[in-house]
């Protein structure tokens, strides 16, 4: 019993040094995506830039009014 808690407690304090050198697809397309949104912004590739959002995204501003400085 009590290996089997020190195997189980290894696995979850451990995880990457078992994957180590892995990526997963789903890291490595955001990865991508955004090397191609952040080049797009250094560049003022506009076209490119602006695709990079959802036609129907919005902005969240938690305060209600900006402070004045």
């Amino acid at each position: 019993m009590a290996t089997r808690f020190a195997v189980a407690l290894l696995l979850l304090v451990f995880p990457p040094v078992f994957i180590e050198g892995q990526t997963a697809p789903a890291e490595s397309q955001v990865r991508e995506t955004l090397a191609r949104f952040i080049k797009a912004f250094d560049d003022l590739d506009w076209d490119t830039f602006r695709l990079s959002f959802d036609d129907n995204a919005t902005v969240f501003y938690p305060r209600g009014f900006p402070r004045a400085r």
